[in-house]
């Protein structure tokens, strides 16, 4: 009975560890437009669900998007839901996910957002960096990321499909999860005169 009741225990501890890293109800979603608006993001999430409330990032100083936000559904279960659908707002493909809270790895992407039929783990290797500022190439970042942080595996780009341009956002690989510790405790970085 005692190591059933410590088996118990432990569970419901790592769930709770796992649901403490998740914000709850909040999606992240990647790809906005620079026109995108918070009341044409919460018009496009609402036909989901009740919309609490809706935030498009931008430059604190230039007031410019920063290509990313975060709405929050009154039903917690529909991020899971809209995490899983392909989704398009104006003219561009946008990528919702799980948010996570504040210091426990915002703009993470977990196991969960790769793999939808896996369990979320906690530990990613991979970040989402937006804002990034135009002329910087995937080979800049992967040097400035691995110069401060720590070893990169890779550094991706998203283009738009009909320019070929880069849309201003990314992912950089790291070989392990404490250089992501490390990069997500800065919160903020600039690179090339630019938050991102």
């Amino acid at each position: 009975l005692t190591r059933m009741l410590a088996r118990v225990r432990s569970s419901v501890n790592c769930e709770t560890t796992k649901m403490m890293s998740l914000d709850v109800g909040k999606a992240f979603v990647g790809g906005l437009s620079h026109n995108t608006t918070e009341d044409s993001l919460k018009a496009y999430f609402s036909k989901f669900g009740e919309i609490m409330n809706t935030t498009v990032m931008r430059d604190p100083v230039t007031k410019v998007p920063r290509g990313f936000g975060f709405v929050e559904f009154k039903d917690p279960s529909i991020v899971d839901y809209v995490a899983r659908q392909e989704h398009f707002l104006d003219g561009k493909k946008i990528d919702p996910k799980q948010a996570m809270v504040p210091g426990k790895g915002p703009a993470r992407v977990s196991a969960a957002a790769e793999s939808p039929s896996s369990e979320y783990s906690g530990t990613t290797k991979k970040i989402f960096v937006g804002g990034i500022a135009p002329g910087t190439t995937e080979d800049f970042l992967k040097h400035f990321f691995a110069t401060n942080y720590g070893p990169v595996d890779e550094v991706v780009f998203m283009y738009d499909r009909n320019t070929n341009k880069p849309r201003g956002f990314g992912f950089v690989t790291f070989e392990n999860e404490d250089t992501v510790d490390k990069v997500v405790t800065a919160h903020f970085i600039e690179i090339k005169g630019k938050r991102v």
